[in-house]
C-alpha cells in the first residue's frame, strides 16, 4: 500500500476523513462542540495514564522534561519557542502514554491526538 493510501486508510478509520465507493474522499468537518469533547477526552485519559505510570518514571525523564522547558522558556523567537513545546508535548506523551505500558490507551489517545498541528 501507498504511504498516500495508509494515510487516507488511518484517517477514515480516526473518524476524520469520509470515504464513499467511487468518490473522492471527503474530510469531515469538526464542530466546537466536537474538538471541547476531544480535549475532554484527552484529559480523562490522559490523567489516568499519567496517575499509572507515576511510578515507573525516572528521575533522567524529568531531567530530560527539565531541559525541553528551559527551551521552550529560553526561546528567541515565537517559532523556536512553539517548536519546543511541541517538542515538550511529545516527550510527555511519550514518557506516560506507551503502547508497551497502555496499549488500550495508547491506541485511543493516538486516535486523538491524530489532528494536524501547525509547525
Amino acid at each position: 500500500m501507498t504511504p498516500l493510501r495508509e494515510a487516507v486508510r488511518r484517517m477514515a478509520a480516526i473518524g476524520y476523513l469520509i470515504l464513499r465507493p467511487n468518490h473522492a474522499p471527503v474530510v469531515r468537518k469538526l464542530s466546537g462542540e466536537d474538538i471541547l469533547e476531544i480535549y475532554a477526552l484527552r484529559e480523562l485519559l490522559e490523567c489516568f495514564a499519567l496517575r499509572r505510570s507515576w511510578e515507573t518514571i525516572r528521575k533522567a525523564d524529568l531531567k530530560r522534561l527539565k531541559e525541553w522547558v528551559k527551551k521552550a522558556n529560553t526561546a528567541t523567537t515565537k517559532k523556536r519557542r512553539l517548536q519546543a513545546q511541541l517538542a515538550l508535548d511529545a516527550e510527555l506523551h511519550q514518557l506516560w502514554i506507551s503502547p508497551e505500558k497502555s496499549p488500550w490507551i495508547a491506541s485511543i489517545l493516538e486516535r486523538l491526538l491524530a489532528y494536524p498541528r501547525d509547525t
